[in-house]
Protein backbone atom coordinates (compact mmCIF):
# COMPACT_ATOMS: atom_id res chain seq x y z
CA UNK A 1 0.00 0.00 0.00
CA UNK A 2 2.91 2.45 1.17
CA UNK A 3 4.62 1.65 -2.46
CA UNK A 4 1.55 2.54 -4.10
CA UNK A 5 1.02 6.03 -2.54
CA UNK A 6 5.11 6.46 -2.95
CA UNK A 7 4.79 5.29 -6.75
CA UNK A 8 1.99 8.09 -7.09
CA UNK A 9 3.78 10.99 -5.48
CA UNK A 10 6.69 10.27 -7.67
CA UNK A 11 5.06 10.12 -10.74
CA UNK A 12 3.05 13.06 -10.18
CA UNK A 13 6.44 15.30 -9.83
CA UNK A 14 6.22 15.95 -13.26
CA UNK A 15 2.48 17.16 -13.47
CA UNK A 16 2.97 19.80 -11.34
CA UNK A 17 4.98 22.00 -13.69
CA UNK A 18 2.01 21.50 -16.04
CA UNK A 19 -1.05 22.75 -13.79
CA UNK A 20 1.28 25.30 -11.58
CA UNK A 21 1.38 28.27 -14.37
CA UNK A 22 3.71 30.25 -11.83
CA UNK A 23 7.19 29.22 -11.87
CA UNK A 24 7.09 30.83 -8.19
CA UNK A 25 4.79 28.52 -7.07
CA UNK A 26 6.84 25.40 -7.94
CA UNK A 27 7.80 23.49 -5.20
CA UNK A 28 11.21 22.61 -4.06
CA UNK A 29 11.73 19.29 -5.75
CA UNK A 30 10.92 20.71 -9.18
CA UNK A 31 13.26 23.82 -8.69
CA UNK A 32 16.25 21.40 -7.58
CA UNK A 33 15.50 19.19 -10.43
CA UNK A 34 15.65 22.28 -13.16
CA UNK A 35 19.06 22.71 -11.55
CA UNK A 36 20.61 19.07 -11.79
CA UNK A 37 18.85 18.88 -15.38
CA UNK A 38 20.19 22.67 -16.36
CA UNK A 39 23.62 21.89 -15.16
CA UNK A 40 23.46 17.90 -17.03
CA UNK A 41 22.85 19.75 -20.31
CA UNK A 42 24.96 23.00 -20.28
CA UNK A 43 28.12 20.68 -19.10
CA UNK A 44 28.86 18.45 -21.99
CA UNK A 45 31.15 21.31 -23.42
CA UNK A 46 35.18 21.50 -22.01
CA UNK A 47 36.86 19.01 -20.28
CA UNK A 48 35.60 15.70 -19.15
CA UNK A 49 37.02 15.45 -15.59
CA UNK A 50 36.46 19.22 -14.66
CA UNK A 51 32.68 18.53 -16.09
CA UNK A 52 32.10 15.17 -14.29
CA UNK A 53 33.76 16.89 -10.77
CA UNK A 54 31.36 19.59 -11.05
CA UNK A 55 28.54 17.71 -11.70
CA UNK A 56 28.46 15.69 -8.87
CA UNK A 57 29.41 18.79 -6.85
CA UNK A 58 26.04 20.15 -7.70
CA UNK A 59 24.31 17.17 -7.56
CA UNK A 60 25.53 17.27 -3.80
CA UNK A 61 24.89 20.60 -3.10
CA UNK A 62 20.85 19.88 -4.25
CA UNK A 63 21.15 17.36 -1.97
CA UNK A 64 22.57 19.24 1.13
CA UNK A 65 19.34 22.21 0.03
CA UNK A 66 16.78 19.83 0.54
CA UNK A 67 17.87 18.07 3.57
CA UNK A 68 18.39 21.72 5.12
CA UNK A 69 14.98 22.74 6.08
CA UNK A 70 14.18 19.61 8.04
CA UNK A 71 17.27 20.11 9.67
CA UNK A 72 16.27 23.33 10.99
CA UNK A 73 13.05 22.41 11.74
CA UNK A 74 13.39 18.87 13.46
CA UNK A 75 14.47 20.60 16.65
CA UNK A 76 11.66 22.58 16.93
CA UNK A 77 9.05 19.57 16.27
CA UNK A 78 10.90 17.14 18.01
CA UNK A 79 8.84 16.82 21.16
CA UNK A 80 5.55 16.27 19.05
CA UNK A 81 7.54 13.49 17.40
CA UNK A 82 8.18 12.20 20.74
CA UNK A 83 4.90 12.28 22.05
CA UNK A 84 3.59 10.49 19.03
CA UNK A 85 5.89 7.96 19.53
CA UNK A 86 4.78 7.62 23.34
CA UNK A 87 1.21 7.47 22.96
CA UNK A 88 1.35 5.05 20.38
CA UNK A 89 3.66 2.46 22.47
CA UNK A 90 2.62 -0.93 23.64
CA UNK A 91 2.78 -0.81 27.64
CA UNK A 92 3.83 -4.06 29.24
Amino acid sequence: MGCKHMYAAVRGLPYTQIYVTGRSLYPLQIILREIVLQNSASSETGDPNEVNVIQVLIKYCVIMMSIIPMMVLYPFIQKYFVSGVMIGSIKG
